[in-house]
């Protein structure tokens, strides 16, 4: 197969970096990949209600969708280093994202949640039975960043299956950064991550933000539960949350101090041995921070992501998946 032409990354270049994304709902956000002419109409691009269509002949067989759970807190012109990384890999592909805040993974009921989740359900349910109907594949790629991400896109997947009564059509998943085991030492460091940079400011934030940390962590241990971001950890792996053997791709860091490598690489090998995943592959880098891997080599980061994507089709030739 002919070699794709990586992006090379980059800081945001408008001032409105998610400018190609109409926003559908407080969290969800979505961009319309371009039509097979190769170019996008204003009315194409404007039709936010339009369902998402299978493409056949899609040039390097690119996704028809693509699923990004950001990490918590995250701005848009951060979020833009990857959206647009991702345009112009798979110029085709349709991006729904979905943010999210500490609010959300903290305080928001699931109901309240679903409804947030409401129009990105919709648009890859719409995109499942138009694919049954045409007997073609979904083509779905998924991406989650770090613990919040993580989050959304295990309860995505939960009210996906509430809806279809079957697992969402995802072919290949990728953790950034993530998932991890709920250390309290680095859940107040993603926490003082999220604090303004002021120092008036920044020092009462992070003291009422450790207490309510600290207040959250004795409530789940007098009720002998787990913690929210340890409830994810274990729950990504539990079999027939997604189709069978799809393939995952980790992406870490050794130097990253909100997440330990470690705990990446123990939950990598679990989602084999249990049969929640297909390949795990392992990607780490050494001195990136936490979800900011493709500072030190874009190159690798965005290979990784071609060649997970790439390895689903031997799953879907070999007749392996579901």
């Amino acid at each position: 197969m002919a070699s794709t032409a990586l992006p090379r990354w980059s800081g945001a270049t408008a001032s409105d970096p998610l400018g190609s994304f109409n926003k559908l709902s407080p969290s969800v956000y979505f961009h319309v990949g371009e039509v097979e002419t190769g170019a996008t109409t204003a009315a194409h691009q404007n039709n936010i209600n339009s369902e998402l269509t299978t493409r056949r002949n899609q040039k390097h067989d690119a996704p028809n969708a693509i699923l990004l759970f950001t990490w918590m807190g995250a701005e848009p012109k951060h979020i833009a280093k990857y959206t647009s990384a991702y345009i112009k890999l798979f110029p085709t592909a349709s991006i729904i994202l979905i943010r999210t805040n500490l609010f959300d993974i903290l305080f928001l009921p699931s109901t309240a949640l679903k409804r947030r989740y409401e129009t990105a359900l919709a648009k890859i349910l719409s995109l499942s039975q138009t694919s049954k109907r045409n007997d073609t594949e979904p083509r779905v790629l998924a991406q989650a960043f770090s613990n919040g991400g993580a989050f959304a896109f295990l309860h995505f997947t939960r009210f996906y299956h509430a809806l279809a009564g079957s697992a969402p059509p995802i072919d290949a998943l990728i953790l950034d950064s993530g998932p991890e085991n709920g250390d309290y030492a680095r859940g107040v460091a993603a926490i003082m991550a999220l604090a303004p940079k002021s120092p008036v400011v920044r020092y009462p934030v992070l003291f009422l933000l450790n207490v309510l940390l600290w207040l959250l962590w004795a409530r789940d241990t007098v009720l002998r539960r787990k913690t929210v971001v340890r409830r994810t950890y274990f729950e990504l792996n539990e079999p027939g949350l997604l189709p069978n053997g799809v393939p995952r791709l980790y992406l870490y860091s050794k130097a990253d101090k909100m997440v330990d490598w470690r705990e990446v690489e123990a939950h990598a090998r679990n989602a084999e041995e249990s049969g929640a995943s297909g390949k795990a592959e392992l990607v780490r880098f050494e001195r990136s921070e936490h979800v900011a891997h493709i500072r030190e080599d874009a190159g690798k980061y965005w290979n990784a992501v071609r060649v997970c994507w790439e390895s689903r089709k031997s799953l879907n030739m070999n007749g392996t998946g579901t």
